[in-house]
């Protein structure tokens, strides 16, 4: 495998981490907040009755609302520049494999010292090839993600609250 694709490669895994990361930290922060709704409403509906059109009709607004938030997260992409910039802050490497995807990706731009410029890669590839990236970048579970799992309990939870206006949503 050549120095190039040893780079490539590296950076494209790092920036997966980076972007899973990111990915899992931004949906349960989300989910968090947007889990408020159904919760608030649900409590509402317990000292106000909805019809079943209605609870329908709020549950699939929220509902698209969670869908086109989701997506647009996801559809965030990352760059690998900045995942060499992120690796090499986070590894003490001073900018070396950055200004190596840089030559990479510009191999044009540098027409003198080529040398230089192989031995900077190669040098870079060595040093990507020793980094051990799942400890630089272990998968966290957010902290969020307990909010998340608590306000799905409550909601559930107020789906059997023995009231005699309760209306359990399950059913409808």
């Amino acid at each position: 495998m050549s120095d190039r694709e040893i780079i490539i490669r590296s950076l494209q895994k790092i920036d997966r981490r980076i972007r899973g990361n990111r990915l899992l930290r931004e949906l349960m922060f989300g989910l968090s907040i947007l889990l408020l709704v159904p919760v608030v409403f649900k409590i509402w509906d317990l000292f106000r009755p909805f019809r079943g059109v209605t609870v329908i009709a709020v549950l699939g607004l929220w509902f698209i609302g969670v869908v086109v938030y989701f997506a647009s997260r996801l559809s965030r992409k990352g760059s690998l520049t900045h995942a060499a910039a992120a690796i090499d802050k986070k590894a003490s490497l001073h900018d070396e494999l950055k200004s190596a995807y840089w030559f990479l990706m510009n191999p044009t731009a540098i027409k003198r010292s080529t040398d230089w410029v192989e031995l900077q890669v190669r040098r870079a590839a060595q040093q990507v090839i020793q980094l051990d990236v799942e400890r630089h970048y272990p998968t966290r579970i957010p902290t969020t993600s307990y909010a998340v799992v608590l306000l799905i309990a409550l909601f559930v939870g107020l789906n059997f609250v023995p009231l005699s206006q309760n209306h359990n949503w399950a059913y409808l």
